[in-house]
This record gives C-alpha cells, structure tokens and sequence, in this order.
C-alpha cells in the first residue's frame, strides 16, 4: 500500500508544483478562480455578478446610495479576506516547495500539506461565491432583471468587469 500512497503524493506534488510555477503571486484583483469549476455565464445566468460589475451600472439599474455603500463595503471587506487569505495560501506553497527539496521528503508530510493548501482553496472559493450571493441579496428583483437584460447587449460584451 505505501507504494500506492507514494505515488499519488508524487502526483499531488507534481500538479501543486505546476500551479504554483504557471500562477501568479496573487491576481490583481485577488478573486479565486473558479473558472475551473463553475463556467462564469453560468454564474451571470443566476444572477451573480461581480461588484464592480454592479457598481459600474449603477445608475442604471438604480441603485439606492445605501445599496451602493453596501456593495462597497462587501468588496472591500471580501478583497481584504481574499489578499490576506491567498497571501497564506502562497506561504503555503513555498514551504511545500521547500519540504520537497528534501532528498527524502516525508511523503504523509507531504501529502497533508497538499490536503491543507486545498483546503484553503476551497476556503477562497466558498467565500467568494458567498460574496456574490450577498451582492445578489441587495439587489431588487428589477435590479437582477435590469442586469440579465444588460447582459444580453453589445455593450455588456465589450464591458471589462462582465462575467465571462
């Protein structure tokens, strides 16, 4: 059985070590990326948007300045989570890293950390689908309808914060 283990915490390692080489340190807007398991349109299609998304159609789908303060303040309170949470997550791929350099690593060692870095990960995840939920909370149901028919223009395509 140790064989076994060992390969599958070869092949964690070797996957882990390939995204943390081809990622970036943190993306600038230090969102997770869930492209990898939700498809973006699918998230515009139940009404999730981004907030800077919202923020730039607000006169259009007339926010209240109550709502406006109330979106800023959850993008900032989520982007100051996603910086710190991914900055311990990237400290985490680096002593991995580390601890592989080892002409013997312990691989449970090993295989435990990757379960963490994981978790982490999915840690990001779930809180940012949480922060699109409650963005979605403070619009009206016109609000939602305004932005699902906005989505559907030609310059809903061509906006930089559209969901994709």
């Amino acid at each position: 059985m140790r064989p076994n283990v060992g390969r599958i915490v070869s092949a964690m390692a070797l996957a882990l070590l390939l995204a943390v080489s081809t990622q970036a340190a943190v993306p600038s807007h230090h969102l997770p990326r869930l492209q990898a398991y939700v498809n973006r349109s699918m998230l515009s299609d139940l009404d999730l948007y981004p907030a800077r998304f919202i923020l730039g159609h607000k006169e259009t789908i007339g926010l209240s300045r109550k709502q406006e303060d109330a979106v800023e303040n959850l993008m900032l309170d989520f982007e100051e989570y996603a910086i710190s949470h991914s900055a311990k997550i990237k400290i985490k791929e680096l002593c991995f890293a580390t601890g592989l350099k080892s002409l013997h690593p312990d691989r449970e060692e090993m295989a435990l950390q990757v379960k963490e870095i994981c978790r982490m990960k999915i840690d990001l995840s779930v809180a940012y689908v949480n922060f699109l939920l409650d963005l979605r909370d403070l619009l009206t149901a016109n609000q939602r309808n305004q932005l699902r028919a906005r989505k559907k223009t030609k310059a809903f395509r061509h906006h930089p914060d559209r969901p994709q």
